[in-house]
């Protein structure tokens, strides 16, 4: 029972930063993100990645990030800030996805506000380069979920104690 009552609450947090991903792309970027299965294994495609992330401080610790190649970068902050995309150079970038993280983080806290995941947030920071793993201990839960956006994948995960 305490087993399936913590993967409902992991459904829970994850619908609420799903909603949270397509609420924050289509009304600041104008994108509509697809959700989608099996396709978000980065180190099978190569090349530079942007991770944002953040800490979630509350009933239970988690980390949530978003992952996803340059161009998926280019795109988003192109399309939220009105740089082109050729001449977005790499702060651009960095500093662009840690506000889409913070945004999506900020939704979902707003979304989860009157229940008991209900959290704190630390200020985002980015993790960046070719074929990394973000790893975590055999007891935390992970979720993660896919978004095609245009020709690119964001990964959103959540990492759960």
């Amino acid at each position: 029972m305490e087993e399936r009552a913590f993967l409902d609450r992991n459904e829970f947090i994850g619908r609420a930063f799903s909603t949270a991903v397509y609420d924050v792309l289509s009304t600041m970027a104008g994108l509509e993100p697809v959700e989608i299965q099996g396709e978000n294994n980065f180190s099978d495609r190569g090349g530079k990645y942007i991770t944002g992330a953040m800490t979630l401080a509350g009933k239970r610790s988690s980390m949530a990030s978003i992952r996803m190649d340059s161009d998926t970068a280019a795109l988003i902050v192109s399309y939220m800030t009105g740089i082109i995309v050729s001449e977005a150079n790499e702060e651009d970038l960095y500093d662009g996805t840690a506000e889409l993280v913070n945004m999506v983080c900020g939704r979902a806290k707003a979304a989860l506000a009157d229940s008991d995941e209900y959290f704190q947030l630390t200020s985002p920071f980015i993790v960046t380069g070719d074929n990394y793993v973000i790893l975590y201990k055999n007891r935390i839960q992970k979720l993660e979920k896919s978004f095609r956006i245009g020709e690119g994948i964001l990964t959103l995960e959540l990492a759960c104690m």
